[in-house]
């Protein structure tokens, strides 16, 4: 029931954003496009040069470790015998708990980190 809220708010934000977006272009507007109408192939190279690469480090080995988490959980889960052993279906809701809490927290920081970079005036060059 949960999920069914959740889908109907996402699809009713990307419902309005769109419906809000779609209107008669002005004269600015097409004297815009008409001036930047070059194609442009993106620059993946430029792309991936412009990336900083230095703080990846700790959210690999996070992101790792919950991997190695998850596919412990999934082994558990789907090599075990719920009905005759009881402790392991509690270790593995125990440990899809901790996923979940681990998960929230990074999300959490992520969010601050977010909040915490600069704003940049970017230039639309694809590179």
């Amino acid at each position: 029931y949960a999920f069914i809220i959740e889908f109907s708010l996402v699809g009713g934000t990307v419902f309005y954003n769109t419906w809000n977006n779609v209107h008669l272009l002005t004269g600015e507007e097409e004297k815009e496009m008409l001036l930047n109408s070059e194609f442009q192939k993106p620059n993946l190279c430029g792309t991936l040069a412009k990336i900083n690469w230095s703080n990846s480090t700790v959210g690999t080995l996070c992101g790792t470790f919950i991997l190695f988490l998850t596919i412990i959980n999934l082994i558990m889960f789907f090599s075990v015998d719920y009905e005759e052993d009881i402790v392991f279906e509690y270790i593995g809701k125990l440990l899809l708990c901790f996923i979940n809490v681990l998960g929230i927290i990074a999300a959490i920081i992520g969010c601050f980190q977010i909040q915490k970079l600069t704003s940049k005036c970017q230039s639309f060059d694809n590179s």
